[in-house]
């Protein structure tokens, strides 16, 4: 995975490069750095591609499992030391270690303090459990990726040690477009562009749903002994996978619905209880996309249908008639 290969977001790889280029030169590592935003759109990716860029190792690293002092060292253990002697003075280039933490919110407290000094100060202050002497254990420079869904979620002061903030956004139907054309091409997919185009509108604006729906109709051309994908094996697919000409789901238009049912705002807590999914899920997953539609909005006292939204279920033919007026 390098950036050429990369669709989108093109001012954060710019700066990236700029970022990564001047920490080889300056023989260091470059800044600690967080990827916000939806899920499915690409951090992961662009986080690869960063360590490929600096010829760095790549270490994706549980975010939940960063509990304790030895919980951390036994990541630090994993770092590349090239370019040290044995008491942490730079003897040479040095290859800054690329530690991806995904969901990095979901990091117990106790592990961003530990990280987030050792993201400044390079070293673990550990304690000998026969003696009690506090030791501080020396730590190559190494670069931390945090991606999140949930940036508001990580403490204060573990947050402002990331000097480099990139929030990443969904995709437009045009750069999905492009995404499903070239992982066709990467996969041995024969897919028209009619093909193309209806899956990356109802793609949600996210390239790993786009992936995903090609992987489908891929598999669904194999059974049907179909050499390629088209337009009626496509429409067929969404079909029995019930996603409508938008890429809503059921479970969008079951909140959509109850919302309308309602007539007054719902919290988060009921509509994941409606739709049995996780709050999380709700919030993170389902949620966004709705509200970047236009189809709901949050209130102080809840989400409530927009009138955007009760049109669409008119239209769609999922209520007969409006019954609040806006």
């Amino acid at each position: 995975m390098n950036f050429d290969e990369l669709i989108g977001n093109e001012d954060v790889k710019l700066q990236l490069k700029i970022a990564s280029k001047a920490a080889i030169l300056s023989n260091t590592s470059m800044p600690h750095t967080v990827f916000a935003g939806a899920a499915g759109c690409g951090k992961t990716s662009m986080s690869k591609a960063l360590a490929e860029k600096t010829g760095t190792d790549f270490l994706k690293v549980p975010s939940e499992g960063m509990k304790t002092t030895k919980d951390v060292m036994e990541v630090m253990n994993n770092l590349n030391m090239d370019g040290y002697d044995k008491y942490g003075n730079k003897t040479g280039q040095i290859c800054p270690t690329v530690l991806f933490f995904d969901e990095i919110h979901n990091m117990p407290l106790k592990g961003q303090e530990i990280i987030g000094i050792a993201m400044e100060e390079w070293y673990i202050a550990t304690k000998n459990n026969y003696t009690g002497v506090i030791s501080n254990i020396w730590l190559p420079r190494f670069t931390i990726i945090g991606a999140t869904t949930l940036l508001g979620k990580l403490s204060k002061p573990f947050r402002d040690r990331f000097k480099m903030t990139f929030y990443f956004e969904t995709y437009s139907e045009e750069e999905l477009f492009y995404i499903v054309r070239k992982h066709a091409e990467i996969n041995h997919v024969t897919i028209t562009d009619e093909a193309s185009k209806e899956i990356a509108t109802r793609s949600r604006g996210t390239p790993r749903i786009a992936v995903s729906l090609l992987d489908r109709a891929r598999d669904a051309a194999i059974v049907a002994e179909q050499q390629e994908v088209d337009a009626g094996l496509i429409s067929a697919v969404f079909k029995i996978m019930n996603i409508d000409k938008s890429g809503l789901m059921k479970n969008d238009l079951k909140i959509l619905k109850a919302l309308y049912e309602n007539g007054s705002p719902l919290g988060i807590d009921t509509l994941s209880i409606l739709i049995n999914e996780q709050p999380s899920s709700v919030e993170c997953s389902i949620e966004p996309f709705l509200i970047q539609k236009g189809l709901i909005t949050r209130t102080g006292k809840g989400r409530i249908i927009t009138k955007k939204g009760i049109e669409y279920l008119q239209e769609e033919g999922h209520i007969a008639e409006q019954r609040r007026r806006f």
